[in-house]
């Protein structure tokens, strides 16, 4: 199936900082990105969240488990290009690692669920949340999500 805008997608990518991030969040997968229109994503990059092309990505999206009205994808669309820009955070890797190790002090999640620096995942299921597309209902804190949650909810196995 072809992405749609407002589908998000999930990656394995390659290098140390994808180790570092397999490791830390105990997820089989690296990396995540919004679908935007025109061949173009939305992800959370070292320098921050940039807009860039889709390109050929061996990838697993949540069109395949999710369905969306146009509204949810006008919604995601809209809120993930907003995003673009904003600051990426190395220590939230390290607080969801810590959180999915099962460590919870009061400024790790605290610190989860801040909007200001966002990894991949977060930035995902943030633009998700703010279109009204509650990706998880299952009590986890806000932006406590790995790129393995999203690729759980989008199918894999």
């Amino acid at each position: 199936m072809t992405p749609q805008p407002g589908d998000y997608g999930v990656e394995r990518t390659r290098g140390f900082t994808a180790w570092a991030i397999r490791v830390a969040t105990r997820s089989a997968f690296s990396h995540a990105f919004v679908v935007v229109r025109g061949g173009f994503v939305v992800e959370a990059r070292g320098n921050g969240a940039v807009r860039r092309p889709l390109g050929d990505r061996d990838a697993i999206y949540s069109s395949d488990a999710i369905k969306l009205s146009a509204s949810d994808q006008n919604g995601i669309v809209g809120n993930a290009e907003h995003l673009v820009g904003t600051p990426y955070s190395w220590f939230d890797i390290v607080s969801i690692g810590l959180l999915q190790y099962g460590i919870r002090p009061k400024w790790v999640r605290n610190r989860v669920q801040r909007t200001d620096r966002l990894i991949c995942s977060q930035l995902c299921d943030l633009a998700c949340e703010r279109a009204g597309v509650h990706l998880f209902a299952d009590g986890r804190l806000p932006m406590d999500v790995t790129p393995a949650d999203l690729a759980k909810r989008a199918g894999w196995r």
